[in-house]
């Protein structure tokens, strides 16, 4: 039965994040045609490149603000229904996102699909509270990082679905899931107020997130923007590469789950290769796409395919990073770290805007300045991730 829960949660969540990401894609086909006196048809894009990066940020708005109430929803009414709401929520922003785009004129247009997207934004503050929740409740302790690594490759399988185109479960099988972990459920309120904050470990549990809102949602939202403007792939190759990356990184979670679960290598090698390794590489990554240009869309399309290839690895880390910090707050820490993500993911389409007046300079010299930042920046995060595992006995 567990086993079937696991899939139900995993295609949940993945069929919500298909709905979040399919105008990272699309916005790039959402165009307005004039006939011009002469006859000619003159086609611009429907929204301004300012304007699409607000659209990307209403997204995470609406995750930041959906993340509050999430402890207390679940509190009231159970994860389960907390959960289906959400995703009802997600269905309704997804669905209005093409019938505003095909019969609202402007600005209502904008406004309507910027309400969406804030709508959809909210079943995203509860995919890393999900995954942890069913993760604790679901697997046995040895299946625990398998478990995380399936329920995290929605994030992939979202984009690769999107891109190219409880029941009963008997007293055995709760005692067999149960079995080895530690009693902390009952425990929540031992801390008083968020004292566990204070922990080191927690906080650098929220520097690996804010890597991962820099790394990873840079090229979630910008990546076919940048692959599709800046070295002139047309829509299906744009699709595609952005696709196949995720198809990766789905396979690697799988297997770098499953058997940090069968080795006996102690958590630490596991958190060094899910939270530290997986930064650097992207760090490498970025490095790399500032260095060359644009006349080289063979390689840049190699190095966009490895840097997102390792974001499954980090995500599977963060989470299981913040339950090796502090077990017993593992989902107050999974909340505000949403949170966190989401307050910088919201911000990056401000900031590239301001770096990249020009997202079609066929020199890409704004993509070159803003590719360094986001290196140091996760540099900066796996190193502190790398000190925090090292230091903890």
């Amino acid at each position: 039965m567990r086993f079937v829960i696991l899939a139900l949660s995993t295609l949940c969540l993945t069929l919500g994040m298909c709905g979040t990401v399919v105008l990272h894609l699309t916005v790039i086909c959402m165009r307005q045609e004039t006939t011009l006196l002469n006859g000619t048809v003159l086609s611009t894009p429907l929204f301004t490149f300012a304007e699409e990066g607000r659209l990307f940020s209403a997204l995470y708005l609406g995750t930041l603000l959906g993340t509050f109430p999430i402890s207390h929803l679940c509190n009231w009414m159970g994860f389960r229904r907390a959960f289906t709401v959400y995703g009802i929520l997600n269905g309704v922003g997804t669905v209005v996102v093409p019938l505003a785009a095909r019969f609202l004129a402007q600005p209502f247009d904008f406004m309507a699909i910027f309400g969406a997207r804030f709508i959809q934004g909210l079943f995203l503050s509860m995919s890393l509270v999900a995954i942890e929740t069913i993760s604790k409740n679901w697997s046995t302790l040895k299946e625990m990082t398998f478990f995380m690594s399936i329920l995290s490759i929605n994030f992939q399988f979202g984009r690769i679905i999107t891109m190219p185109l409880s029941g009963y479960v008997s007293v055995a099988e709760i005692r067999y899931i149960q079995s080895g972990k530690a009693d902390v459920a009952k425990k929540n309120g031992s801390e008083k107020g968020f004292k566990f904050l204070t922990n080191w470990h927690v906080l650098t549990v929220f520097a690996v997130g804010i890597g991962i809102a820099n790394g990873a949602h840079l090229f979630s939202l910008y990546g076919p923007i940048y692959l599709h403007n800046s070295i002139g792939l047309n829509m299906q190759r744009t699709g595609l590469i952005v696709a196949l990356p995720f198809v990766i990184s789905s396979i690697m979670s799988l297997i770098v789950g499953r058997l940090s679960d069968r080795l006996n290598v102690g958590i630490k090698p596991v958190l060094a290769l899910l939270t530290c390794f997986s930064q650097y590489v992207m760090a490498i990554g970025y490095v790399i796409l500032a260095l060359i240009t644009p006349s080289s869309p063979f390689l840049i399309q190699i190095v966009y395919v490895v840097i997102m290839s390792v974001v499954g690895l980090c995500t599977v880390g963060l989470v299981k990073q913040a339950r090796w910090a502090d077990s017993e707050h593992a989902q107050s820490i999974n909340s505000i770290n949403t949170a966190i993500i989401h307050v910088f993911v919201m911000l990056i389409p401000e900031f590239v805007t301001f770096i990249i007046p020009n997202p079609d300079d066929p020199k890409g010299k704004g993509w070159n300045t803003l590719f360094i930042v986001v290196a140091i920046v996760q540099t900066l995060s796996a190193l502190l991730s790398q000190v925090s595992i090292i230091m903890r006995k």
